[in-house]
């Protein structure tokens, strides 16, 4: 995908590795995008684990939120797994958690 960024399919879902903060959200936006919008496509309801990601921040929950919402607009639903307790922390702040469904 990219040098700071790995998203690789298994029979869960998707695994969301490396770093998706302010530094790279640009680039990993538009890296990853496709594939995260791609997969939810082809499942109603698809796991997405995020445990593998760098500490979180502010960009992190936005491009997490806007994948949801277009599986939303899609009629399809993510599953963000293994959030860590800073993304937590983040997406409770912004008063986001039940946005990012987590499972």
């Amino acid at each position: 995908m990219t040098d700071f960024l790995s998203v690789e399919r298994d029979k869960d879902g998707l695994r969301i590795s490396g770093e998706l903060g302010f530094a790279t959200s640009a680039v990993a936006l538009r890296a990853a995008h496709d594939r995260v919008v791609a997969a939810a496509e082809e499942e109603s309801n698809l796991s997405v684990d995020v445990s593998g990601l760098a500490p979180a921040d502010s960009a992190t929950l936005a491009i997490l939120l806007a994948w949801a919402a277009q599986a939303r607009r899609n009629k399809r639903s993510l599953h963000y797994l293994r959030m860590s307790d800073g993304l937590q922390a983040l997406a409770t702040l912004a008063d986001a958690g039940a946005l990012l469904d987590p499972a």
